[in-house]
């Protein structure tokens, strides 16, 4: 966010009810994706001009249901994000090649884990030479998610990829994701109209992982392209 305003850019962070201090619910799993959709819908319609979505992960999908139900935004950022099918194509991936981190993963969504271990984070979420101190600031801050938000993005989808708008789009993947498959990328890309790009030897946390300086540059080299003609403004 820093790096962003320092480059000209007015920036927001959103957290979803129940994440992060914001907005309390009496129960997490209460909220749905059409929830956070709502709760992006508010914090666009406060802003003075549409914004460029950042998402990531789940927020991409989130971001995506936004833009098929008719929100409006300048452009749209999907970092390692759920393409606009769901997660049926991850769980598919990581039952295949990365069993015992689903297993870990679904136990820690079942609240049978309080805190996952430093290990297990590194191998899910970074690279092997992310350094623990990070690490450990990360399970600190980390929650489960709302089950029926996972559940959400489980079923088959009504909401077809035809309806979404075709805006200015950037769809970064991680190179080394054990969550997101490339061909979910590539999807999220095709429905989009935009070639996807991928960032080599990054996992998926790839704002948080050793490399985000990558994701940066090229977020920032796209934004300043697409808005200001390759000029950074300050």
């Amino acid at each position: 966010m820093e790096s962003l305003a320092s480059a000209g850019f007015d920036v927001y962070a959103l957290s979803f009810r129940g994440h992060a201090g914001s907005q309390a619910v009496e129960t997490l799993d209460a909220c749905g994706i059409d929830d956070y959709v709502a709760d992006l819908a508010e914090v666009v319609e406060s802003l003075p001009a549409h914004p460029v979505l950042i998402a990531h992960s789940m927020g991409g999908f989130v971001a995506q249901r936004y833009l098929s139900q008719g929100g409006k935004a300048a452009g749209l950022t999907l970092l390692a994000s759920v393409p606009f099918y769901g997660l049926t194509g991850s769980v598919y991936y990581m039952g295949l090649f990365y069993p015992r981190l689903l297993m870990e993963l679904n136990k820690f969504e079942l609240g049978s884990v309080p805190k996952f271990d430093l290990m297990l984070v590194r191998d899910l979420l970074f690279s092997a030479d992310m350094s623990d101190t990070v690490l450990s600031s990360f399970v600190q801050l980390a929650q489960r998610e709302s089950t029926r938000a996972l559940l959400d993005m489980l079923v088959p989808q009504s909401w077809p990829f035809l309806s979404l708008p075709q805006l200015p789009a950037l769809v970064l993947g991680a190179g080394n994701d054990k969550l997101i498959p490339a061909v979910d990328v590539l999807a999220s890309a095709r429905a989009l109209g935009v070639e996807a790009e991928f960032i080599a030897e990054i996992g998926h946390a790839m704002m948080l992982d050793n490399g985000r300086e990558k994701v940066l540059a090229r977020l920032l080299a796209w934004l300043s392209n697409t808005y200001w003609g390759g000029d950074v403004r300050h």
